[in-house]
């Protein structure tokens, strides 16, 4: 429920009242997992630029102090208080994306996080961002993940894991007769609902843990690269089985077996290593399946892996029948825009598969 909170601006006290969701704890939880969010992504791309946005004297955006002094003659306030406007990002970005292409040719898929914050002293509103290069999900994982996807024509879709539902945007505009997207996170839906949510696309805060609790029939369900932090695989796949239609697909990719299944120590802190310009894995405990533990930062990961036995014959044991299995690797047109994913070639980084229900007669 909201909360009313007092802070010091501009030397003097401002009453604000706070809605659910933004209090100090709350915040913080956005704040590890946004940093969580920039450490994986730097993990994953091959070029990252950090920039700082801020304003000229002339254009820094204000609001007013409504508890402050009332002009008499024009009845507005008087005290000015800097603010952050997002809506000058996005204008930044249109005029970068607009650059781009009049320069090159070619259309830029601008990827990013950005956070906007106040400066300690005065107060000055200003924005702290990290761009991305191309990387392993735009070059690899999902150009394969989409080649494997049936007629989305005027089908119900599921996304499990949906994060800021790119993805449900993008099937729906293909033709899907709509699309629910469901993530665990409240602050992805909240940016989902913002950025991608459409006519005939809808989202939800829900574990995957709970999606039995749908009460709906789906003709596709998909997952990237989420099942690795599930626990319950098996009881999973039996609640994907009853929402889906009869032959109904799955869809979904995860961090490859013999990415998720070593075990990383004080000694051991990577899985492969470069001898003569290959990639060899160093992998271990493959056949010793269960939880995975990964820190970044303060945080803990889990994960948990499983062997190829476990993933396929739980599928098969659920009513399943396989129809397309792929460990992508990058094409040479992604090597070309990122040379490090030639390493691809030596250990796949994912797994992805198409299954379908069988009809019970």
């Amino acid at each position: 429920s909201p909360i009313t909170l007092t802070r010091m601006v501009a030397g003097r006290p401002h009453t604000q009242v706070v809605p659910c969701g933004h209090c100090v704890e709350c915040r913080k939880a956005q704040q590890n997992e946004f940093v969580y969010k920039c450490v994986e992504s730097a993990k994953q791309y091959g070029n990252v630029w950090f920039i700082t946005l801020t304003y000229n004297n002339n254009s820094v955006p204000v609001t007013f102090d409504e508890e402050g002094e009332i002009d008499e003659e024009t009845g507005e306030f008087k005290d000015e208080i800097l603010t952050l406007k997002r809506e000058d990002v996005k204008n930044w970005k249109k005029r970068v994306k607009k650059a781009y292409e009049k320069k090159y040719g070619e259309r830029l898929e601008l990827k990013y996080l950005i956070v906007g914050e106040y400066g300690p002293r005065t107060h000055r509103p200003h924005y702290h961002g990290m761009f991305f290069g191309l990387n392993a999900n735009d070059l690899i994982e999902i150009p394969a993940f989409r080649r494997m996807m049936p007629d989305v024509k005027d089908k119900k879709i599921l996304d499990l894991g949906c994060g800021y539902g790119e993805s449900d945007k993008y099937y729906k505009k293909l033709g899907a007769k709509s699309v629910l997207g469901v993530d665990i996170s409240e602050h992805m839906i909240e940016i989902a609902n913002k950025n991608n949510k459409i006519n005939g696309v809808e989202y939800e805060v829900k574990a995957m843990e709970d999606i039995s609790q749908i009460d709906d029939k789906f003709d596709i369900i998909i997952s990237s690269l989420a099942f690795h932090y599930l626990k319950d695989y098996p009881q999973l796949v039996k609640d994907i089985y009853n929402l889906l239609n009869d032959n109904g697909y799955l869809v979904f990719s995860q961090e490859h077996p013999f990415t998720t299944c070593t075990k990383y120590t004080e000694n051991v802190k990577k899985s492969h290593t470069v001898i003569d310009n290959k990639y060899f894995g160093l992998f271990s405990d493959y056949n010793r399946p269960g939880i995975r533990t990964i820190h970044w930062f303060d945080a803990e990961v889990i994960k948990y892996h499983r062997t190829f036995t476990e993933i396929i014959n739980t599928l098969v044991q659920n009513g399943f029948t396989i129809e397309e299995i792929e460990e992508p690797v990058a094409s040479e047109e992604a090597v070309n825009k990122n040379p490090k994913y030639i390493n691809q070639l030596d250990r796949p980084l994912f797994l992805i598969i198409k299954a379908k229900k069988i009809t019970k007669e």
